[in-house]
């Protein structure tokens, strides 16, 4: 904790002797204390979170994955990995976090990789891309630049319904594509066709718990 939690060492003792606690209580759940301490440093800075928010924070996760079926450690690959990258999100970092490790467990695909393929269209430009090449292959006007752009922005699982909303508009499935459409549409997600494939084929999966 004191390694990797620099507010750790100006605790007061029984705060500190409570996190520590705390921490130990997380590691017999399968949490390590590095993880927890890396998180505590992210929620503050990143996310205006105290101690005890931090804390309270912490338990529902573990209690979310657990009534999920998401394992800890997705759970705790995530706070080391992804959670940083939400920063951008401001204090509604912590409910997307929960968001894609719902979305990953109901699609299969890694929460970093959700990031990866949302991210492209936090930039104009990669929201135009997207959108342009996306209508050319389905032949028509079923995504806007700006409402990607938006999406991408306010919140990766916004983006990601709108990008799968787009076969649906069609009244066609991803298994109905054409190996050539199907491989189209993995280079204008930059994804591999297996990965492109989960995103697209279970439209009907809910995203959001």
């Amino acid at each position: 904790l004191r390694e990797n939690f620099g507010q750790f060492s100006s605790m007061s003792q029984e705060t500190s002797d409570d996190l520590t606690l705390f921490t130990t209580k997380m590691q017999k759940a399968g949490i390590s204390a590095d993880t927890t301490a890396r998180f505590m440093t992210t929620a503050s800075k990143s996310f205006g979170m105290g101690v005890e928010q931090t804390k309270k924070y912490q338990l529902e996760l573990f209690g979310f994955a657990k009534a999920n079926g998401i394992s800890t450690k997705v759970i705790a690959d995530g706070l080391n990995s992804v959670m940083p990258r939400l920063a951008a999100f401001g204090k509604e970092g912590p409910r997307i976090f929960k968001d894609l490790a719902f979305a990953s467990k109901n699609l299969g695909i890694e929460m970093g990789k959700l990031l990866d393929i949302t991210e492209q269209f936090t930039t104009f430009e990669g929201a135009a891309e997207a959108a342009g090449n996306l209508n050319a292959v389905l032949g028509g006007n079923y995504i806007d630049t700006l409402e990607l752009l938006r999406a991408a922005n306010e919140d990766p699982m916004k983006a990601m319904d709108m990008l799968r909303g787009t076969l649906e508009k069609t009244g066609k499935s991803f298994d109905q594509l054409d190996n050539q459409t199907k491989r189209m549409f993995a280079d204008i997600m930059k994804q591999d066709l297996d990965t492109t494939s989960k995103m697209f084929s279970k439209t009907s999966l809910l995203l959001v718990k």
